[in-house]
């Protein structure tokens, strides 16, 4: 790659200003650009944290509540569930980064009941599954689940 000109680099560093810049002066790319403080995280809220928790706990219960349309998807939604990163999951499951992301997506998309999910949210398939059931048989679980007995 042909180095840029010295008036291209200043002019280019008067337009950005305090952005920070994604080439050396040579031209070539910077691995990650970004402050050293927002590769760490250490500016996460603890609410940032109870959301992630909460999240792979949802993605915990629908790996084993979820009927998945193949084994494919299983092995990657477990995987994803144990915060393997895409590019692992992908070297593991001998599949493509894209093909990850698409299927992680795609069933993130329907645990949430998100428009693209197919099915709908667990919630809602349980909300089905108890409008179906006879009211007597509601009323005589419905203690376990207040917690009364």
């Amino acid at each position: 790659m042909a180095r840029p000109s010295k008036r291209l680099v200043a002019e280019r560093r008067r337009l950005l200003g305090d952005f920070p810049d994604i080439e050396y002066d040579s031209g070539d790319l910077k691995s990650n650009p970004a402050p050293a403080h927002a590769r760490r995280g250490s500016a996460l809220e603890a609410s940032d944290y109870e959301a992630q928790a909460e999240y792979y706990r949802l993605a915990g219960a629908f790996l084993h509540g979820h009927r998945f349309t193949s084994e494919e998807d299983k092995t990657i939604w477990a995987l994803h569930v144990e915060g393997v990163p895409y590019r692992e999951i992908a070297a593991q499951t001998g599949t493509y980064v894209r093909r990850v992301n698409d299927t992680v997506g795609r069933l993130r998309a329907e645990m949430l009941g998100e428009k693209g999910g197919r099915g709908g949210s667990m919630v809602e398939q349980i909300n089905k599954r108890l409008r179906r059931m006879p009211p007597e048989l509601l009323l005589a679980v419905a203690p376990l689940f207040l917690g009364e007995q």
